[in-house]
């Protein structure tokens, strides 16, 4: 390398190369394959396209990796040797970070937005390309100055990420009535001039070594005040369900919940455009696609002994603690839970200030509804979502998703990570191939004459497969155990077949769809493979 800094440059796009080239090559496959010869049903995978590639690109530049104890991740300590200086050595993924998630986003605003019949216009471009950068900056220096304090750091992301958002949102509203253009980016701009420093500093002192000066001091007095366990375990176990739970698990929270809220904010779009039955349904499919593929990746990180660690292998400090391998997975899948209750907790509390954000932002004439609005206008579909079955059933269902995502993970190989997410990429791909052959009357025909076809050789790969994962996995499970996941697989089925009995329909082609679906979102060996993967990674 000619340079240092072209050398952090090059490992930051070299550590994450899969994501980032996914990332590059969908703007132009999706600038040439979109929703507009397609059919509106492709624009919900623009739409998780789009979160992936940006969730991507702030994951890649805020460049975390964990200490030498692997107990906390912040700014790579090995850069710290490098011969240059902090402000260069924080100058790279920080302004490199910005110039990329500027740039992905205006050619997603010219290339794929024009499809959606969407123009943004260039002033409120500016404010919204100002505030990513902001948003990052933020983002990376409470993650690098505050790594040694994950509560703290967790409460500062979020508001940082809550009150920047807001400020690129509602104020540009109503062509800048609340406040003018020139003011908005000028506040942003300080924000990033602010962030910048603190990131400098927060890195410098780290460099030095001085957190374990007054700062911490002070930092731990303050936490010593707060309200923490003071009983000791009963078991091994139910310490181990705290370890997971105070370690990564109400970051994995946020995490799961704060992309759902804001897709809650295209809610209100078909009834404000007047959109047809199959438009609708297409974007209010967004949100439980989005939760199942997010529940799938929280579900591979939750495997890992930290979130910030880049390494799929588990630590010492868990693989040699007195637990058998399915008291781990226990642990981790009550884990699990816990992460699912309490992003539905935050979606509840912001979700419908969520929805309600472009009816405060727009004017009169746009007839952006109100949640009041929406409710009136259609109480038979949320009389429907708040079907005690069927929340049961969003809760089982995201659940054993993030099984899915954990027990891959459990493997601790990168290699099985890369195949998995190479086949739900081919899954998607086969998707776009099914939409355009039904398009075709014929291929319809075809298609709902094979889907119990279908339907049936996917319900019989994953009884068959867990049957043989429980037996093969019988000596890693406790008697108990294998009888309490053997219960927990069968309410997930019960769940799934329940609600698909409540949505029937009595029309042969949609009840089809229905059984294919239900086929398809039932549990697989998940549950009982979970601990072989973890038994290999263990003792590998």
């Amino acid at each position: 390398m000619n340079s240092p800094a072209t050398a952090i440059a090059w490992e930051t796009w070299s550590r994450n190369r899969w994501a980032t080239t996914t990332v590059a090559v969908a703007i132009p496959f999706l600038a040439v394959v979109n929703s507009s010869w397609l059919g509106e049903w492709f624009r919900m995978v623009e739409v998780l396209l789009f979160f992936f590639s940006m969730t991507t690109l702030v994951w890649t530049f805020c460049c975390v990796e964990p200490d030498a104890r692997g107990k906390h991740g912040g700014f790579p300590p090995r850069a710290f040797t490098l011969p240059l200086s902090t402000i260069g050595l924080v100058a790279v993924p920080m302004l490199g970070g910005a110039l990329t998630l500027a740039a992905v986003y205006w050619l997603w605003t010219r290339l794929i937005f024009t499809a959606w019949d969407v123009v943004v216009p260039t002033a409120l471009l500016r404010v919204q390309l100002l505030s990513f950068a902001a948003m990052l900056f933020a983002l990376q220096a409470i993650v690098w100055s505050l790594y040694r304090f994950p509560l703290i750091r967790i409460v500062l992301i979020l508001a940082a990420m809550i009150g920047i958002g807001m400020l690129g949102l509602a104020a540009p509203g109503k062509n800048f009535r609340n406040m003018s253009e020139p003011a908005v980016l000028a506040t942003l701009g300080v924000i990033t001039a602010l962030a910048f420093a603190a990131a400098v500093a927060g890195v410098s002192r780290d460099r030095r070594g001085e957190w374990e000066g007054w700062t911490q001091r002070v930092i731990d007095r303050v936490l010593a005040i707060l309200p923490r366990r003071r009983k000791a375990f009963t078991s091994a176990a139910g310490a181990q369900v705290w370890f997971e739970w105070r370690g990564k698990a109400l970051f994995l929270s946020a995490v799961l919940g704060l992309p759902m809220i804001l897709v809650m904010m295209i809610y209100p779009v078909p009834t404000m455009g007047h959109f047809d039955p199959v438009m609708t349904a297409t974007i209010y499919t967004n949100l439980p696609l989005l939760a199942l593929v997010m529940a799938w990746c929280v579900g591979i990180t939750l495997a890992k002994t930290d979130y910030w660690n880049r390494e799929t292998e588990l630590s010492s400090f868990v693989t040699a603690r007195p637990l058998t391998d399915g008291d781990i997975v226990l642990a981790k899948l009550k884990a699990a839970a816990l992460v699912i209750a309490t992003a539905a907790l935050l979606f509840v509390a912001l979700a419908i200030p969520s929805f309600n954000v472009g009816y405060w932002l727009n004017t009169t004439d746009m007839n952006w509804p109100s949640w009041s609005q929406f409710k009136a206008q259609n109480p038979q579909l949320l009389l429907n979502l708040s079907h005690p079955l069927v929340l049961l059933t969003a809760f089982v269902v995201t659940w054993a998703t993030m099984i899915e995502g954990l027990a891959i993970g459990l493997r601790g190989q990168k290699s099985v990570v890369i195949q998995s997410v190479v086949r739900v990429s081919l899954f998607f791909a086969a998707l776009i191939v099914v939409s355009m052959f039904a398009r075709n009357p014929n291929g319809l025909r075809f298609l709902v004459t094979i889907l119990p076809w279908a339907s049936g050789l996917l319900i019989a790969w994953k009884v068959t497969t867990t049957i043989l994962w429980l037996n093969r996995t019988r000596s890693l499970y406790s008697s108990k155990q294998r009888i309490c996941l053997a219960a927990l697989w069968l309410l997930v089925v019960s769940c799934i077949a329940g609600t698909a009995a409540l949505v029937w329909t009595q029309i042969s082609m949609f009840d089809r769809a229905i059984v294919f679906v239900a086929a398809f979102l039932a549990p697989g060996s998940a549950l009982f493979r979970a601990a072989a993967n973890l038994h290999h990674n263990r003792h590998h």
